[in-house]
């Protein structure tokens, strides 16, 4: 389930977000812009809903980011988001921890990608 090792997973896809936005690269800058000024404050929201067992908020922002990083080609962001907020409706303890700080590596992961894109 939780495989750090693992980053054979595809990591961005731009060809995917460009299509779901028909091709208008103007649109797609705007809502990265917004996904990576958004996203971080997110994740830390989350680990401040850990401390405090509040699950129901962590799924709703796994669930936001998940949605978000799929929209703009960040599958394998989105596919970790998708299992935290999963993971949350369950309360899984030990898993939520953990997957918080997946998505922050993976969030930190899709940022470079698109960095070396010129998206970021």
């Amino acid at each position: 389930m939780v495989d750090e090792k693992n980053d054979c997973e595809q990591t961005y896809d731009l060809d995917s977000a460009l299509a779901r936005m028909c091709g208008d690269e103007e649109i797609y800058q705007e809502v990265v812009v917004a996904f990576l000024d958004d996203t971080p404050k997110r994740i830390e929201q989350m680990r401040s809903a850990f401390a405090q067992n509040d699950f129901e908020t962590i799924t709703n922002l796994a669930h936001s980011i998940k949605s978000t990083a799929k929209t703009i080609g960040g599958m394998d962001l989105g596919a970790k988001a998708e299992e935290l907020e999963m993971e949350g409706r369950n309360k899984n303890v030990k898993l939520v921890k953990i997957l918080i700080d997946s998505c922050a590596h993976k969030f930190d992961t899709l940022k470079d990608a698109l960095d070396e894109n010129g998206y970021a």
